[in-house]
């Protein structure tokens, strides 16, 4: 019975000496922030309906006017950060640079999705707006979406009706 035990506890003693020489120490870094504000639930998946448009209306006019829609935050807290910028990302157009590209289920041709402040102020992909000022308890980013046809769609008459989607992703940045 010495004998059962003592080659049990050397296999147990050799499996534990093999699981340690393939040990590897990882080193874990971060960094926890306090970001003054929740986004409203719901308001991180934002859907904006920009309306029904039709060819011969970009063909004169060539973009819509801005369809509004607000980025909601609550529970903000002011005391350390106080205002916020915003930077969105996404597929770039490339007839119309920092304007989305469609994608690529969608069956319009010859448009692109343009983002701009109220004022009509141009706010291009991967670019940071303005600084908004932030309130306590809550606060909205309000901002405008528009469909704009390339001018080479307007010159060769390529503007094709049809499901108009695009997709951004958009970063906060509070200071």
């Amino acid at each position: 019975m010495l004998k059962i035990v003592t080659i049990l506890l050397l296999i147990i003693a050799g499996l534990s000496a093999v699981s340690r020489v393939g040990a590897v120490n990882i080193t874990m870094h971060g960094k926890l922030v306090a970001e003054p504000c929740s986004i409203v639930p719901g308001d991180e998946k934002k859907e904006v309906f920009v309306g029904h448009i039709g060819p011969a209306f970009l063909y004169e006019n060539v973009r819509t006017a801005g369809t509004d829609f607000a980025l909601r935050l609550e529970h903000c807290d002011i005391s350390a950060l106080d205002s916020v910028s915003i930077t969105f990302s996404g597929q770039e157009d490339t007839e119309l640079p920092g304007h989305l590209a469609l994608d690529t289920f969608c069956t319009a041709r010859g448009v692109a999705i343009g983002l701009e402040t109220p004022t009509g102020k141009p706010l291009p992909l991967f670019s940071e707006s303005d600084i908004y000022p932030l309130a306590n308890g809550t606060s909205a980013i309000n901002l405008r979406a528009f469909v704009r046809a390339s001018s080479r769609a307007i010159a060769n008459r390529e503007i094709k009706a049809g499901s108009i989607n695009a997709t951004a992703t958009f970063i906060l940045n509070y200071s």
